[in-house]
């Protein structure tokens, strides 16, 4: 009996996404250089884009979350991503948030405006 080509195809195919790695977080970091030089507008803007960048990471790693219990354990454990790197990314950003929110308060800029915190992953 002969094996067709499609079937060799598909069987690669299962080996090679088998071997596809997730992508690992990339955290920034809390305290970067030159923080304590930056003035209360730019603290703001900082803090608004992070919030809306960590709301999409982790909004985005919940919703993922059912899909790689499917890929992972039911086709092919390669597939899925169980490092939940934008989850760990988006905490990092409301990490720094609570930094930046801190220098605010020490050189008494306004807060009240600032959004609320999206919850951690």
């Amino acid at each position: 009996m002969e094996v067709s080509k499609g079937f060799y195809a598909i069987a690669l195919s299962v080996v090679l996404a088998g071997c596809v790695s997730t992508p690992e977080p990339k955290p920034v970091s809390v305290k970067q250089e030159g923080d304590r030089d930056l003035d209360c507008k730019y603290l703001s803007a900082e803090y608004k884009g992070n919030t809306e960048a960590a709301t999409r990471k982790i909004d985005k790693n919940n919703s993922d979350d059912g899909l790689d219990f499917v890929k992972g354990f039911l086709i092919w454990p390669g597939l899925a991503d169980f490092n939940n790197a934008p989850g760990h990314e988006g905490n990092a950003l409301l990490d720094r948030n609570a930094w930046l929110k801190n220098l605010a308060e020490a050189q008494n800029c306004e807060i009240t405006d600032w959004p609320d915190q999206p919850e951690r992953y």
